[in-house]
């Protein structure tokens, strides 16, 4: 287990390509050539492999300080079943599995067992602050955006992430949008779910036509 609040470098990241698997025999028929820093073409499959886990490592490096006080933290409200059955709901199928291999279908099978261990074990995470290991490490697979693609910016990645942590990720999105709707004021159009500025774009020109009607100056 690792401290949720640690820092982002910290996490550990695999590279597949697409279509292969973890082994080198399978991943050497799909490998792609790429270049190093200095532009001199890697076709070893290690150098290369050594090359996507250096690039997609500092992706994520965190480089901001953390100096806040955390001794004086309130204590989060439990999460509770409900909770997880709504966001397992939103769970979508289909998807590929994280480094966990557990597919999201696994969970979805309705099952109360299922909820309430996730309930359980949610809540000992929320309340120790310690993060899974295998919750923080994430698949990349590289996606070539042409034939030619051999420098890294070519090339589009993709982070597979369990689905497992997916679902409280969601639960505390969803507690930060009620806790921010409440700080928001009603007049904010945008950046809200469900609340955009089309509206107040068309009731806007509804206002200056009825002015024109009614000769009132804007």
């Amino acid at each position: 287990m690792s401290d949720c609040r640690g820092r982002t470098e910290d996490s550990q990241h695999e590279t597949r390509f697409p279509g292969g698997e973890e082994t080198p025999e399978n991943l050497h028929s799909t490998q792609h050539n790429i270049q190093e820093e200095k532009g001199r073409l890697l076709t070893g499959l290690h150098d290369i492999l050594d090359r996507w886990k250096t690039y997609t490592g500092k992706l994520y490096v965190d480089e901001s300080k953390d100096d806040d006080d955390t001794s004086a933290e309130e204590k989060a409200a439990l999460i509770l079943v409900d909770e997880v059955r709504e966001a397992i709901r939103r769970l979508p199928c289909g998807k590929t599995a994280g480094y966990d291999d557990l597919p999201a279908e696994l969970i979805k099978l309705d099952s109360d067992v299922i909820e309430r261990v996730f309930c359980k074990l949610y809540n000992l995470i929320v309340d120790t602050g310690d993060w899974p290991d295998d919750w923080r490490r994430s698949v990349f697979v590289t996606i070539p955006k042409g034939k030619e693609a051999v420098r890294w910016e070519d090339h589009r990645t993709i982070a597979l992430i369990s689905h497992a942590s997916k679902i409280l990720l969601r639960i505390l999105l969803n507690r930060m949008n009620f806790a921010a709707e409440e700080q928001i004021a009603d007049v904010q159009m945008g950046f809200r779910q469900g609340v955009g500025i089309r509206d107040q774009i068309f009731n806007l020109r509804i206002i200056m036509e009825k002015a024109r009607e009614s000769s009132v100056p804007l």
